[in-house]
């Protein structure tokens, strides 16, 4: 049996997916492999380059842009590795990576969802690990008590958290997830109704519901170039981010948690929008556009909910 399936899910990243496809090549030593690539209906060449570079990679090509849980989905459907592993186009591994995580897997197999460590592109520590959507994180944001205590994971999360040591954690970005193939399964896959953002935090939620650990594996190291698509997006990352925050909340916790959810994250960006907007005036001029810009991200927010109001997601 093949050790290992391979997702990748590509959306006009041409580039980034050839050097991705490489270094899983150069850098995967120890154990077999199968890659899936679903080309969410590129039209930069992406699907040409892969058949004419990496023919080892098996390619599923799609007439229309699907969401990130449906596409890995496509590939997860077909996988016939022991373990899986959902992995950003926008990624490189570093040696070993994955020959260290499925030998890990082998000796835990208690570990339901295993996570690596993340580099920028600049060799720094990008945050890989993150608490889990509730009521009171985002009380704690509401309140700015993250700000007051970044130390304490509880409060400011995991941002300051030194991500060098073996844990078990809430849950694990996205960008690169190795699971057993056989709990992929039977937890029902990743949720299609997640197009964008929220499908790891409920993955992750999913896995630990089914009494296997998510654990944080600093061995096993990779570089995302595209972090932070969030906090450097526009109006159309905010829709999404909104939408999934809000179908997060009432699958798990129910329409009364999705409710006070949305009063915490309009109130919360109220308060940014006009205290970042404060400080875009009043702060030091090398400081302002940084400001500034945090309070337009807050801002459209805001607007979200002026226009939106409170949708009844649907689960």
């Amino acid at each position: 049996m093949i050790d290992l399936t391979i997702s990748i899910v590509n959306t006009n990243n041409r580039d980034m997916l050839d050097a991705c496809l490489a270094s899983i090549r150069s850098n995967t030593r120890r154990i077999s492999y199968e890659t899936i690539v679903v080309d969410n209906a590129c039209t930069d060449g992406s699907a040409d380059m892969v058949a004419e570079k990496y023919p080892w990679a098996q390619l599923i090509c799609n007439s229309g842009r699907l969401g990130f849980s449906a596409n890995h989905n496509q590939a997860l459907r077909l996988m016939r590795g022991r373990y899986c592993i959902i992995l950003n186009e926008d990624t490189a591994l570093h040696p070993e990576c994955l020959d260290l995580m499925v030998e890990y897997m082998d000796a835990h197999q208690d570990i339901g969802a295993l996570g690596p460590l993340i580099h920028n592109s600049d060799g720094s520590l990008q945050q890989s690990v993150f608490r889990i959507p509730t009521i009171s994180v985002l009380v704690s944001h509401a309140l700015f008590l993250g700000a007051v205590m970044p130390n304490i994971p509880y409060f400011g999360g995991y941002r300051k958290w030194p991500h060098n040591a073996i844990a078990d954690v809430p849950f694990l970005s996205g960008a690169c997830i190795m699971f057993p193939s056989e709990l992929m399964r039977a937890v029902g896959y990743m949720d299609d109704g997640f197009f964008i953002y929220c499908e790891d935090p409920d993955i992750c939620k999913r896995v630990r519901e089914a009494g296997r650990r998510v654990v944080f594996f600093p061995h096993a190291q990779i570089t995302h170039f595209g972090g932070g698509t969030f906090t450097h997006g526009g109006g159309t990352n905010v829709n999404h981010f909104l939408i999934s925050t809000h179908r997060f909340f009432r699958k798990h916790y129910g329409r009364t948690a999705e409710l006070a959810a949305a009063a915490l994250l309009f109130s919360g960006a109220a308060t940014r929008t006009a205290a970042f907007g404060a400080a875009a005036h009043l702060a030091p001029a090398s400081k302002r556009e940084y400001f500034a810009a945090r309070r337009d991200l807050f801002r459209r927010v805001v607007i979200w909910y002026r226009n939106n109001g409170i949708p009844r997601s649907k689960v």
